[in-house]
């Protein structure tokens, strides 16, 4: 698909958007002795074209340009059909809450515009074809997103408890965007990164876990979760539009560029292959925390948190040996790393002026990743970024 010439790049971007979405909400379903089903249905269509051609200055970035190579000026980023069904089974105040997602996207079902002029990708050949992976996280896959029990019922004359069970959201935060408090309790979906039409209920994704929250008053709440499984964040993968790394993320393989050299018998990363990644269990996750609201407008929370970080980090072994005896050819190795056991300490405030809504978080970790210049020569004094813990916040 091409856009008229003199159709603005800001244009293209919201008719994109504009086409995007179409949903249906079925009528209550009575299933019979008080059980009743609520259903929805939303449908959702997105086009989107790339205006100008790659940056030389990012084109030329050996780890991280991939995705910038394989879609030229006018190639499409998006031809995508989504669906996302939720649904819930109830009877008075207790039920069962599922929701699912699918997508295609034709996109990632052709080959791309990769044609090695600024080297090779981080991928074995074909260099112009998308990974399997990339194919599956971006060409499209069906998956159940929340499943889950729940009941509410009282606790005395003024308290009332929620209690849900089975892979559901938890997010006590209230920061817009997701690197406090909403992704120390879930996981999150960044190949949906810069897909116009999609729902946050589709890039938010659910966890494994029990949680509950008593209303000791009409102002003052207690709450609380345990986790019993753990879910990656997934990362764009490496050759999909707007990814920033070739060697994280589904399918990602190299820290440099895929090499082949006949007359040394190599056929491999250039530097950096990809180890086994490093993954944390799936007990040691929990938390509490309490609400109270101080007047009809203002709201104050704290929260204490023990969890493992979802975000994927490489940890870089430079003294990796290569397989050619003497040579640095395919040196070097590399593992995604998911570190656990971290320590949240949290504070909110919410509240009104008028019809303006205005909201506040601060969060302060103990033993959270943190990214630090690692020396690996120090005659050159040269560094690397690495992985490690720290305190932030």
């Amino acid at each position: 698909m091409i856009f008229p010439k003199n159709l603005k790049p800001v244009a293209a971007a919201v008719a994109a958007v504009v086409w995007a979405a179409a949903g249906h909400a079925g009528e209550t379903v009575e299933v019979g002795n008080d059980v009743k089903l609520d259903w929805k249905l939303t449908g959702t269509y997105t086009a989107a074209q790339r205006m100008k051609s790659a940056d030389p200055v990012l084109a030329k970035n050996a780890g991280a340009n991939d995705g910038d190579n394989n879609f030229g000026k006018n190639a499409m980023t998006a031809n995508r059909l989504s669906a996302l069904w939720e649904s819930r089974l109830y009877k008075g105040d207790s039920g069962f809450v599922l929701s699912a997602s699918t997508f295609y996207d034709d996109v990632y079902h052709r080959s791309n515009d990769n044609d090695g002029k600024y080297g090779n990708p981080n991928k074995p050949p074909a260099f112009n074809e998308f990974t399997e992976q990339a194919k599956r996280y971006h060409g499209g896959y069906s998956r159940i997103l929340d499943a889950y029990a729940y009941s509410s019922f009282r606790l005395g004359d003024e308290s009332r408890a929620t209690v849900r069970v089975g892979r559901h959201v938890v997010n006590w935060g209230e920061s817009v965007f997701f690197p406090n408090m909403s992704m120390a309790q879930g996981p999150f979906d960044g190949t949906k990164t810069g897909i116009p039409g999609t729902e946050t209920k589709d890039s938010v994704l659910p966890e494994d876990q029990i949680s509950a929250s008593i209303e000791m008053s009409p102002r003052w709440t207690l709450l609380g979760h345990a986790q019993f499984g753990f879910h990656p964040t997934i990362a764009p993968a490496p050759g999909s539009f707007l990814n920033t790394s070739d060697g994280i993320g589904p399918g990602g393989n190299c820290l440099s560029p895929w090499m082949v050299v006949p007359a040394l018998g190599f056929n491999g990363c250039s530097f950096g292959a990809r180890k086994g990644d490093i993954k944390p269990g799936k007990t040691g996750q929990w938390g509490v925390g309490t609400r109270f609201r101080v007047t009809d407008a203002t709201e104050v929370g704290g929260y204490y948190l023990n969890y493992n970080d979802r975000t994927p980090l490489p940890e870089i072994n430079v003294f990796t040996p290569g397989p050619i005896k003497g040579s640095a050819l395919g040196s070097g190795s590399y593992q995604v790393r998911y570190f656990d056991n971290i320590k949240l300490l949290g504070g909110t405030v919410s509240t009104t002026f008028g019809e303006v809504s205005a909201y506040a978080e601060y969060t302060y970790r103990e033993g959270a990743p943190v990214l630090v210049d690692a020396i690996i020569d120090p005659a050159k004094k040269t560094t690397i970024a690495t992985p490690t813990r720290g305190n932030m916040s």
